[in-house]
């Protein structure tokens, strides 16, 4: 009986260290699982934010965008990449783009702010989706501080920016879509530009290669510039340059046309009337295969003592200082 008992206790005891340590193991194991499923879920939850946070507000790739408008609730700035003017006369435009409003008249639109407009809209992106809200007026979306509007050819798509949403952010909506959402403040900067800080300011810059005659009028002055261009004379390799009859070198012809080209424009004007200007300048350009020439007529009209307004098409946006002529002119003169 005695042997029988501890074969038995013996038996038992090695029955109970087996199940315990098939215990442990299973709990090992649960413990393990329960951390990978935590693990697991962390880094969907991650990828979950992640994905949310770099999707794009847009749809509209850049090359697809055919005319931006920007609206700051003060003026409306319209761009798009047509305009009224020739080839000829548009040929140093860079950026191929014009703005078409607030001015009267349509402008050559500078080209790195046009390319950080364009290419700024694949940074447009979701920080949050706060989710489907009737109530605009508390996130600045009712009357909204921005409106941005890029149409293609196929559509059109207007974003709404909001109140400051804080930590850098702004609260911000598509008009097509129920949802708000967050958007860096940082990533609005390039839409947030003045109409006059994206308007090439040259009263009139015309490519030598079609300009004919340039004739300057001021008070008792007149100037007149000629190029005298190869065109199907096999005995002239390279235009010739005169002024006032005068033959002039062309690298001095060429560096005095950057202080022609480069006169600029110093500030915008709403109230100018037009009366007889104090000075004029006529572009006469040349289009080679239509052997047609064109006339370009810049009016100077006195705004004030220090101010021409600067008349194209009979309209005034612009202000360009009469000092900044006067020299201009000296240089001319001089050459």
């Amino acid at each position: 009986m005695r042997r029988i008992n501890i074969k038995t206790i013996s038996l038992f005891i090695i029955i109970i260290l087996v199940i315990s340590s098939l215990l442990v193991i299973a709990t090992k194991k649960q413990d393990q699982s329960m951390e990978q499923i935590s693990q697991e879920t962390e880094e969907l939850t991650e990828q979950t934010q992640e994905k949310q946070q770099v999707q794009p507000v847009l749809s509209i790739k850049a090359d697809q965008v055919r005319h931006l408008t920007l609206e700051n609730g003060e003026k409306t700035i319209e761009l798009m990449p047509d305009s009224p003017y020739s080839e000829e006369e548009v040929r140093t435009n860079l950026s191929g783009w014009y703005i078409h409003q607030p001015y009267q008249n349509v402008y050559s639109v500078k080209y790195n702010p046009l390319v950080d407009m364009l290419y700024g809209i694949a940074e447009l992106k979701w920080n949050e989706i706060i989710g489907e809200k009737e109530n605009l007026d508390k996130y600045g979306l009712e009357q909204p501080d921005m409106k941005l509007t890029f149409q293609t050819e196929e559509g059109e798509e207007t974003l709404l920016i909001g109140d400051q949403a804080g930590e850098g952010k702004r609260y911000a909506k598509l008009t097509d879509g129920e949802q708000i959402g967050t958007i860096a403040e940082d990533v609005l900067e390039p839409y947030q530009l003045q109409a006059f800080e994206l308007v090439e300011k040259f009263v009139k810059i015309i490519a030598i290669d079609v300009l004919e005659q340039l004739q300057i009028n001021y008070g008792d002055q007149e100037i007149l510039i000629e190029i005298d261009h190869p065109i199907e004379q096999e005995d002239q390799e390279s235009p010739l340059f005169f002024i006032d009859d005068q033959a002039v070198e062309e690298d001095t012809f060429r560096n005095l046309y950057k202080d022609i080209a480069g006169l600029s424009v110093d500030d915008t004007v709403e109230d100018a009337t037009y009366h007889s200007p104090e000075a004029t300048m006529v572009y006469t350009i040349f289009n080679q295969e239509q052997k047609e020439k064109q006339e370009i007529k810049v009016e100077l009209v006195s705004y004030d003592k220090q101010n021409f307004a600067v008349f194209l098409n009979g309209k005034a946006d612009f202000l360009l200082k009469k000092d900044v002529f006067e020299q201009m002119l000296k240089k001319i003169l001089q050459a």
